[in-house]
């Protein structure tokens, strides 16, 4: 069984917590899963690729260096399976600045409300270009899954500015038109795992990435976490 893992930067963390499945000997021999990140997901809201019909060809100069075309050239009538990370990359929206003047309609204090009309139209925006990706992909194949990223960090930077709960709804209110516009399309989700975060929508610290610096990545454990559920998936749908 052939599977193909792409995406943002959160992809890492899911490498990491794969070689840790193998270290321990919990890996399926069956299962022969690559991780490929296409690249970062600041450019995920502009248009990365041209519309070939069959396949996306990379227009990105540094998705180009990973693919050149998605799905891949020699992965035609192939019975392989795609997983996808980086529509719920929240991070570009939810520690955007304008927040600490702003704020969504009903969490107003003194800042300025946003309709969630407002923030809806500004969340299909973003992820125009990620849903035009996969419905390309659709058209070859229904073996497509999208793994969902890490919430919010408490050590994250935003957070010195911007409330938590501000920050907590919209990453809530992103994910939530996501998995819709997924559902639509019957794409499956490998869900984040409940013990990962706690009940204001904010990650447990123990899975914090081991850079002191980095402020929304996952470390290797919670990218075990994440891939055992991947697993579960693949070995249960196919």
């Amino acid at each position: 069984m052939n599977v193909l893992i792409t995406g943002d930067s959160h992809t890492a963390a899911l490498k990491n917590g794969q070689n840790l499945l193998i270290s321990h000997g919990e890996w399926p021999q069956h299962i022969d899963l690559t991780v490929k990140p296409l690249g970062s997901a600041e450019f995920f809201p502009t248009p990365f690729f041209v519309d070939k019909g069959d396949y996306a060809e990379i227009n990105n100069v540094e998705f180009c260096k990973r693919f050149k075309q998605f799905p891949p050239a020699d992965h035609k009538n192939s019975s392989i399976i795609y997983g996808f990370s980086g529509l719920f990359h929240t991070a570009g929206i939810r520690r955007h600045p304008a927040w600490t003047k702003f704020a969504p309609a009903h969490l107003i204090r003194d800042e300025s409300p946003v309709s969630n009309t407002l923030l809806r139209r500004t969340i299909q925006d973003r992820t125009q270009y990620l849903l035009k990706f996969v419905d390309i992909i659709l058209r070859t194949t229904d073996r497509l899954f999208v793994i969902e990223a890490p919430k919010p960090f408490r050590h994250a930077k935003a957070l010195q500015t911007i409330r938590p709960e501000v920050i907590s709804y919209i990453d809530g209110y992103y994910r939530e038109l996501v998995k819709l516009e997924l559902k639509a399309r019957n794409i499956p989700i490998i869900a984040l795992g409940s013990e990962c975060y706690d009940e204001a929508g904010f990650m447990h610290e123990q899975y914090r990435h081991a850079n002191n610096k980095d402020q929304h990545h996952g470390n290797a454990e919670y990218g075990r976490i994440m891939m055992k559920k991947i697993l579960d998936f693949i070995i249960n749908q196919y």
